[in-house]
């Protein structure tokens, strides 16, 4: 359930956000059929349609032999080019470089799950929310100036060079492997760096190109299915772990900033 009490930021640093839920592979969402019907029925919302096309190759005796060209999935994308839905025979895939709350997110992934739910997918296998921010503060420049603004256990290593004479620390990026619940786990890449996380060639366009010096936290939540014991495919069960992954790497993101930091996120236009 949603986190009532979550404080609100107005410029929260949030540059793409994705939610993904792998299921037993069903071959009906991988056909032109099964993908013309899934077009009929989100054209509204996402008007906008492509194919990721998958080239097979074999390699034989007399060299590589590429086999005709099949689509392998359906990308459908809003006008404004700043969210899609990709579905496959195996995943239901939702990302957003807008992000204006979590029960809005929360409808855009209901949408989804029931453009998919008579097409008889057999089993839920993993559920993920990604978030990436990109941190930016005009006066920092530098890797080491990040104090009271990101908690010190996460900035430690960027120190490493400020005794060293002519030695500056450019760029660092860590990885964390989290244990959040039995089912659920998190992993947390972050650092400072120069340019952008979120590529803005991608397919989504960013509202807001920057470039320079930023802190990336990226939070990767994830639940995974017990082999043994395979859930069911339900809207009811995904929207619920949604909410347990967002509660999660909201959690993580507010253990991971400091005041300073808050106090930033928390104007209306920041400068």
């Amino acid at each position: 359930m949603p986190n009532l009490a979550r404080p609100p930021y107005p410029s929260a640093p949030l540059r793409f956000v994705a939610f993904e839920v792998q299921f037993g592979l069903t071959p009906t969402l991988a056909t032109p059929d099964g993908q013309a019907a899934l077009y009929e029925s989100l054209r509204e919302t996402y008007p906008i349609s492509d194919a990721q096309v998958t080239m097979q190759v074999t390699i034989g005796p007399q060299g590589a032999v590429q086999s005709p060209p099949t689509t392998a999935e359906l990308v459908m994308i809003t006008r404004d080019r700043t969210r899609s839905i990709t579905i496959g025979g195996g995943a239901l895939t939702v990302q957003s470089t807008v992000f204006s709350d979590s029960a809005e997110f929360a409808v855009a992934i209901t949408e989804a799950l029931r453009a998919v739910e008579s097409a008889g997918i057999s089993a839920s296998r993993r559920v993920g929310l990604r978030f990436i921010d990109e941190i930016r503060v005009p006066e920092i420049e530098r890797a080491n100036q990040w104090d009271g603004f990101l908690s010190p256990d996460l900035i430690g290593p960027v120190h490493f060079a400020d005794d060293v004479d002519d030695c500056e620390v450019e760029s660092s990026e860590s990885r964390l492997a989290l244990k959040i619940d039995d089912d659920v786990r998190a992993v947390m890449r972050f650092g400072p760096n120069n340019g952008s996380a979120v590529d803005a060639r991608g397919r989504l366009r960013l509202p807001l190109v920057e470039e320079g010096h930023f802190f990336l936290l990226d939070i990767d939540t994830f639940w995974v299915a017990d082999e043994d014991n395979l859930v069911p495919f339900a809207g009811t069960h995904i929207i619920d772990t949604y909410w347990r992954l967002d509660d999660a790497s909201h959690r993580l993101f507010e253990h991971a900033i400091e005041d300073r930091a808050r106090d930033l996120f928390r104007k209306e236009n920041p400068s």
